[in-house]
């Protein structure tokens, strides 16, 4: 009896078996077939020097970062209202929310001597990718969609730009123009004088350090394009990780400033203690997002001032 029962358990265990290494075997390849997805994206960065100083020409265009990050998250509710009233409030985006400084990124490599740079084994998806070097600024591409295969977002004759951090003097009395896709950077308390005038034009980002105050007491125009926007921020951090930004002091019109009707639209002023204070009349805010520590926009000794299709928040 003692054999018999040996053997039947042999013929149950037979099948038994088969049936068990077949389901090991189609869950590896299930695991092989259903993991996660890779992909590679290449492209180049070239160093432009446009400020007519020999002293800011590079060496070659090596050492510059050049990473993914993941896409902001949008505000749930302002996003359900932007689409049920598209034309009440200023439409958020991954231009007006997505801040390199407040998350790590996800993969990252550095450029060769010829700009060139590659990024390998990311998982499929969409980023938001961010190029910098520490005196040239930093340039955000949006959507960067990476497949599971090499795809080149430039090329040598194609190349993403950095340009030289333009420092903005102390005491300024000329005009000055701010232009789209350079970078103005304000180590100290700065006044524009009653004598200068300023153009602050769409894509151009002003980086004032910490706790710094800019006045402009003359002329103030902004030039903006539809879905472009200009940004007033804070310097801390602008090429390292920081989950808390110090904030600037302020940026100022003073009731000096000139008296023709101006429109400031499409403007981002972000991490600013009183991130915009104007007290001059005779003035529009549109589409413009405010993120403050203390007050987001702030005015004072003014009238005729119309304020729309904005967003305020305290950061």
């Amino acid at each position: 009896m003692k054999n018999k029962n040996i053997v039947g358990n042999s013929h149950v265990m037979i099948p038994f078996i088969l049936v068990l290494l077949i389901i090991v075997a189609m869950g590896v390849s299930c695991s092989e077939t259903t993991g996660v997805q890779k992909g590679s994206i290449t492209g180049y960065v070239a160093l432009i020097n446009d400020t007519n100083d020999p002293a800011n020409d590079p060496l070659d265009f090596s050492g510059i970062t050049v990473a993914l990050y993941s896409l902001a998250k949008l505000d749930t509710t302002v996003v359900r209202i932007n689409q049920r009233y598209p034309h009440i409030g200023v439409q958020i985006s991954q231009r007006t929310e997505f801040d390199h400084r407040l998350q790590n990124a996800v993969a990252y490599n550095l450029t060769d001597v010829d700009g060139f740079f590659t990024i390998d084994k990311v998982s499929t998806g969409e980023y938001n990718l961010v190029a910098y070097r520490e005196g040239w600024g930093f340039l955000y591409e949006y959507h960067v969609v990476v497949t599971n295969d090499e795809k080149a977002l430039s090329s040598a004759s194609n190349p993403f730009f950095l340009y030289p951090d333009r420092y903005v003097p102390s005491q300024v009395f000329d005009n000055y123009i701010f232009l789209p896709n350079r970078h103005y950077v304000f180590e100290e308390n700065t006044n524009f004088h009653e004598s200068s005038s300023i153009v602050i034009k769409s894509n151009s980002t002003l980086r004032i350090n910490s706790g710094k105050n800019v006045v402009a007491y003359g002329a103030v125009e902004f030039e903006t394009i539809s879905n472009s926007y200009f940004y007033v921020t804070s310097n801390h951090g602008s090429f390292q990780r920081n989950s808390i930004v110090a904030s600037y002091g302020s940026f100022k019109i003073a009731s000096t400033s000139d008296e023709s009707a101006r429109v400031i639209s499409n403007g981002v002023f972000k991490f600013g203690r009183n991130s915009l204070i104007i007290e001059r009349s005779n003035f529009t805010v549109e589409n413009c997002i405010f993120d403050g520590q203390t007050i987001g926009c702030y005015l004072t000794n003014n009238s005729s001032i119309t304020v729309r299709n904005s967003l305020f928040r305290n950061s």
